[in-house]
């Protein structure tokens, strides 16, 4: 009862929590690098950028798109390349010309996936017509069960085409 009435006085920052969402990936992805500041920092974390090779999924949307608006039939596989607590840096095989996504990114469980809502902020050609896209997060998303079950579903039809 406490938290509800805390809850109405206090603002959400939807961006500060994709960061610690993606600041838990970070530290779930044994970074061994995570250092802490001497003396004392905010939140004790570098802000720095890390390498990290991981496979995810990017769907596209419209800025003014809600959850529920995501068409998640449709998604594109790609790998990041480094992961920031403002968000990721993804190479694509393909161009792709959207300016918002929400990039589907692995949980630590089989077969969950954790969603956030991110914006573009550049889509740079690199070498073996690879393109890299810097990624800013805006917010997590919790999505509902039918549009986990399209984006199961398109998972699935990638997997059994590329075998």
């Amino acid at each position: 009862m406490l938290e509800a009435v805390a809850s109405l006085f206090t603002r959400q920052d939807p961006r500060r929590e994709a960061a610690l969402g993606l600041a838990r990936i970070i530290s779930r992805h044994e970074m061994a690098g995570l250092s802490y500041d001497q003396g004392i920092d905010q939140d004790r974390r570098t802000h720095d950028e890390w390498h990290v090779a991981m496979g995810v999924w990017l769907c596209r949307c419209e800025s003014t798109d809600t959850a529920e608006d995501v068409d998640f039939s449709y998604g594109v596989p790609a790998v990041t390349n480094d992961i920031r607590r403002e968000g990721f840096g993804v190479m694509t095989p393909v161009k792709l010309e959207h300016e918002h996504f929400v990039i589907a990114v692995p949980h630590d469980e089989e077969d969950s996936w954790q969603f956030f809502r991110c914006q573009v902020c550049h889509n740079t050609k690199r070498p073996g017509n690879w393109f890299q896209l810097g990624i800013q997060v805006q917010r997590t998303i919790e999505l509902e069960g039918s549009q986990r079950a399209a984006f199961r579903e398109h998972i699935a039809r990638i997997d059994a085409s590329a075998q």
